[in-house]
């Protein structure tokens, strides 16, 4: 059994640490997005980013191993397992790849979100359904994940207490969608 200990912080350890600290805060991020591109169907995206993590990840493995009594490494390699989670979910967040759908039931404004929701451009489906104490509006609207805010934004300028899901929307065929961000043409 290997006997931790934490040797003398030189320039050269110092320096490895921190190879060692920001390769692996890369390869966890690309983890991390890796794994949403595979989800969302980026096959060839998902590959490329494997073929970069397996390579972080054999190369920081490696340097760890090679002297596991160095708790700096580990120390290291650890933490940069954490923050590269939290980095990588940053950086999904900052894409927002792929679609949304937003059911939005309203007990008394349907009409008036779904009017509100197309007039800013975005396609919106209304129906009709029975809720506890009678019947609801029900919009459904599909839209890129960089919009669901905007989207938000109008149903709270519309009606306070519409209740609202988000759900990932894998595929799209056919229906509208707003392009480029701009209003449809009238």
């Amino acid at each position: 059994m290997p006997v931790f200990n934490f040797p003398a912080l030189t320039p050269e350890l110092i320096y490895w640490v921190l190879i060692i600290f920001a390769l692996r805060v890369i390869g966890s991020a690309i983890t991390t997005v890796r794994t949403l591109f595979v989800m969302r169907g980026r096959r060839w995206a998902g590959a490329v980013l494997a073929f970069i993590e397996a390579l972080i990840f054999a190369l920081t493995l490696g340097a760890v191993v090679q002297n596991l009594s160095n708790m700096w490494n580990l120390l290291a390699y650890c933490l940069g397992f954490a923050a590269g989670q939290f980095a990588g979910m940053a950086i999904e967040e900052r894409l927002a790849l792929g679609f949304a759908s937003l059911r939005i039931v309203s007990k008394a404004r349907g009409r008036a979100l779904a009017n509100a929701i197309r007039a800013a451009g975005f396609g919106a489906t209304e129906d009709h359904a029975e809720g506890r104490k009678g019947t609801v509006g029900v919009i459904t609207v599909t839209v890129r994940r960089k919009e669901i805010e905007a989207v938000n934004r109008i149903i709270e300028d519309v009606d306070t207490n519409a209740f609202v899901t988000i759900e990932e929307a894998r595929a799209l065929r056919r229906g509208y969608l707003r392009i480029g961000g701009g209003k449809p043409p009238s």
